[in-house]
């Protein structure tokens, strides 16, 4: 599983994904089959991307793709329909409401409020029932690993949020980006460390509140040039 996560800075907002692919053999032991895959993608209102079944969050992703998306609700409606289809053809027999129960996805998208634009990161996972939870502003959220080491990733978490500044600290808007690029390769390292499952290496989509939206090439810990691309 991925460790992914959504972060709310006011006018900014990031999705952060590592870059892992793993699978299990026979005897229960992962097995890495990837550390180049890029698992945030453009949704056309902003970015998703997810942790868990990989069986799962593929024909999401694709059925995401092969579609005009407009609305939150279709993203919600994509998910809903993609796991009752997973839970019917029951490929993993007696596990599979287990694995759908640690699935889950962080989003981003643009919404108006009074007239004015204002940046959404949400969270759909089970532990929420069928409703979305939105990110405070100034908060981080973590898709955990089902299976890690639960306290050195809560604590990671914990240290995030403690050193979270917004756009309201740092008014420009590369420079707030720049700023967490540290704090976000601390973490990927040091998860990578206890977590077979995630890489060292990260992708961050970035979406402003003027709509631009921006993904990074791979981010480690020797990344001297990191550069975002403009996603239209």
């Amino acid at each position: 599983m991925s460790l992914v996560a959504g972060i709310h800075l006011g006018d900014i907002a990031l999705l952060v994904a590592d870059r892992r692919v793993v699978t299990k053999n026979e005897l229960g032991e992962i097995i890495i089959l990837s550390d180049d895959h890029k698992k945030i993608i453009d949704t056309g209102i902003g970015y998703i991307t997810g942790s868990g079944c990989v069986e799962l969050l593929d024909p999401v992703k694709y059925a995401i793709q092969d579609s005009n998306i407009t609305h939150t609700d279709q993203i919600l409606n994509i998910i809903s329909e993609e796991k009752e289809y997973f839970r019917e053809c029951a490929v993993f027999g007696d596990l599979t409401d287990e694995i759908i129960g640690m699935t889950g996805w962080l989003f981003t998208y643009r919404t108006i409020i009074e007239d004015k634009p204002e940046i959404r990161v949400a969270l759909c996972h089970p532990s929420l029932g069928k409703e979305m939870g939105l990110i405070l502003k100034g908060k981080a959220n973590f898709i955990i690993p089902v299976g890690s080491p639960e306290d050195p990733i809560l604590r990671v978490s914990d240290l995030v949020n403690k050193h979270i500044k917004t756009s309201d600290d740092i008014t420009d808007p590369m420079k707030c980006l720049e700023y967490h690029i540290p704090i976000l390769r601390e973490v990927y390292s040091f998860v990578s460390e206890c977590c077979k499952t995630v890489s060292e290496t990260f992708n961050i989509g970035v979406v402003f509140k003027d709509g631009t939206m921006m993904h990074s090439t791979e981010i480690g810990p020797s990344s001297n040039n990191i550069t975002f691309t403009p996603s239209r």
